[in-house]
This record gives C-alpha cells, sequence and structure tokens, in this order.
C-alpha cells in the first residue's frame, strides 16, 4: 500500500517544520533531489511561505492560479522543490529560490524574476556512452549528455530552465565563488583558496580561511543564493 503521509518525527533534520504537536505531514513525490534537499509543495505553503493553513486551500491555489516550479506549472502539493530550484506565483509576482540557512534548514529567498529560469547543479560524475558522448550526471537527479567531454566532476552547470539548456560551466577552482551544502559552515559563501584532494580551503566574509570537505563546496555564479 502506497503511504500520502510521513511521520514528522521521521522527516530530514533540514525540513524547517514543528515537529510536535502534529504528527503526520505530507509525503512528496519522489524526485531527483536527495530527500534531505527537497520539501514537498503543500509544506512550503503551509510552513515555509505561509500561503496556506491546511492541503484544502493550497490544493486549491495550484489549481486556480499559475505557480510555476522550474518554470512549468504545478498542480499537484505532493510535488518536491528542491535545492537551488525556483518558484514563480504569477498572480503576484513572487519568485524564490530553495537555498539552506546557516542553520542547515531548507528555506526560500526571494530572487529577482530574470532569475527564476535559471537554476544551477553540480556535476556529481561522468559516463562514457556510445558514439563518445558524455553523460553528466548532476545533483539534482538530472542527466545531460554532451558531444564533447570538456566538463570536470565538482564543476557546477548554469541551467536555462525549463529546457535544462547549459548555458554556462562554472569551474571548482581557485578564486571560485562557493556555497557550502554541508558541514558546520553549510549555508556560507565564500571563495575557494586551495583544494587539497578531498579537502578544501574556503575564504569566509571575514577573511578568515576554514577547511572542509570538496564534496560540501558547490561552486555558483551570479544567481543569487
Amino acid at each position: 500500500m502506497v503511504k500520502f503521509h510521513l511521520k514528522r518525527i521521521n522527516t530530514p533534520r533540514t525540513w524547517p517544520i514543528k515537529r510536535k504537536g502534529l504528527t503526520f505531514i505530507t509525503r512528496p513525490f519522489p524526485s531527483g533531489h536527495p530527500a534531505h534537499h527537497s520539501l514537498p509543495i503543500s509544506t512550503i505553503f503551509k510552513e515555509v511561505i505561509k500561503l496556506s493553513t491546511s492541503n484544502r486551500e493550497t490544493r486549491n491555489i495550484l489549481l486556480n492560479t499559475e505557480v510555476m516550479l522550474n518554470q512549468k506549472r504545478v498542480r499537484d502539493l505532493k510535488n518536491s522543490m528542491g535545492l537551488m530550484d525556483t518558484l514563480e506565483l504569477r498572480k503576484t509576482g513572487e519568485c524564490y529560490r530553495m537555498v539552506l540557512s546557516g542553520k542547515g534548514k531548507l528555506m526560500l529567498i526571494p530572487i529577482d524574476k530574470k532569475e527564476v529560469d535559471l537554476t544551477i547543479s553540480k556535476i556529481r560524475d561522468k559516463k562514457l556512452l556510445k558514439g563518445g558522448k558524455v553523460q553528466l550526471n548532476l545533483s539534482d537527479g538530472k542527466n545531460i549528455i554532451v558531444k564533447k567531454d570538456s566538463y570536470s566532476t565538482g564543476d557546477s552547470l548554469l541551467l536555462k530552465l525549463p529546457t535544462q539548456e547549459v548555458q554556462k560551466t562554472v569551474n571548482l577552482t581557485k578564486g571560485a565563488s562557493v556555497y557550502m551544502v554541508g558541514g558546520s559552515h553549510i549555508g556560507e559563501k565564500g571563495i575557494l583558496e586551495d583544494i587539497q584532494g578531498r579537502r578544501v580551503f574556503i575564504k569566509a566574509g571575514d577573511g578568515s580561511v576554514y577547511e572542509s570537505m570538496r564534496s560540501y563546496a558547490f561552486a555558483i555564479d551570479t544567481i543569487t543564493v
């Protein structure tokens, strides 16, 4: 039997929800994002941006107004929004991107409308296909096939929504702007100072330098995060 709800106590710690007082929460549809980096639309509307107070109200909003998730209209409250995804409420003109707070909680930040059709995703690994083509496996679960292998694992791709067309490659190299998606500096931005194997050294906004895991460093472009 398919279960449509989760017990709140069993949800990822990144979910910014109340865990006491209520027992259940909407179980999201599977998506390319890992569970700890995504939230169901119903939870976003009720507990993050607080546009509704019940699933019924959320469903009415989705059916009667244009709510765009990554520039595709969303009609089901169980759809998921993941890290770096965008949400646009066309009736009010509000646009958001999902990021991580300094406490490691998922949150939505307002962005300019000119950024709502842009997202950024990290290259997790690559796969060689027949004919010399290469498949790039991204952090949000998407796969992109390219003709030339000019990409490196750990780099990021700036993508146009909803087509997923690659606009730019953002290299994870010295001097790059990075966003931390894990570790004790989660949610912070900085400048990549050095890479030593699996470790990276990041210069924070106050000038101090800290060490972290390379897998936590997400190279970003000029988009708002």
